[in-house]
């Protein structure tokens, strides 16, 4: 089975409860997983274990929360990446050295 991490920014508890669906979904899948929130960049993710990530943001004024579009920036650009959103806009991706 593939590991998976649900990562989520949220302020009102909707993406909260997305990820936690997400998560249970896959985990009925018998796919080992952990959800958790997104922790400010300043905080830190720590590692990143696991062999799929599932990064999901709430929307406001079209754009993702910060902590989500520090956590792309941050960590992501370095690895083969892509973000989508069903609604509002996602964060782009910065091209890594292997994508220059």
């Amino acid at each position: 089975m593939v590991s998976v991490r649900v990562l989520y920014a949220s302020e009102h508890r909707s993406t909260q409860e997305i990820a936690d669906r997400i998560g249970e979904r896959l985990r009925r899948r018998r796919h080992p997983v952990e959800t958790r929130e997104l922790r400010a960049p300043s905080e830190g993710q720590g590692p990143l274990p696991g062999d799929a990530l599932v990064l999901g943001s709430a929307v406001h004024d079209g754009a993702w929360l910060p902590t989500a579009e520090g956590f792309v920036a941050d960590t992501l650009r370095l690895r083969p990446s892509r973000c989508a959103s069903g609604r509002g806009s996602a964060p782009p991706l910065s091209r890594g050295p292997s994508a220059r």
